[in-house]
């Protein structure tokens, strides 16, 4: 959803859904807005030129842009497959 958002110009508002369970409010909004930054963060770090190849020439890059996308999750963020390009 942010990449989209990103990808289409968004600079506006996020918005927060929280309903914590044993927990005060202000650190349930705490740790939601800092969620909020970590995927934006995430996101910015996208290389965005190798997604646009790899998403408009699907043979060439068979399985790349589902492994980089997962692998953009974790804290190593080290691609398992081929090279793209």
């Amino acid at each position: 959803m942010m990449y989209v958002l990103k990808m289409h110009s968004y600079r506006s508002w996020f918005g927060i859904d929280i309903n914590p369970v044993r927990m005060p409010v202000e650190t349930a909004i705490k740790i939601n807005i800092d969620a909020v930054r970590a995927s934006c963060d995430r996101i910015n770090d996208l290389d965005f030129e190798s997604i646009i190849y790899a998403a408009n020439n699907p043979d060439k890059a068979r399985g790349w842009l589902e492994s980089y996308l997962l692998r953009a999750r974790t804290p190593t963020r080290k691609i398992c497959l081929h090279s793209l390009r």
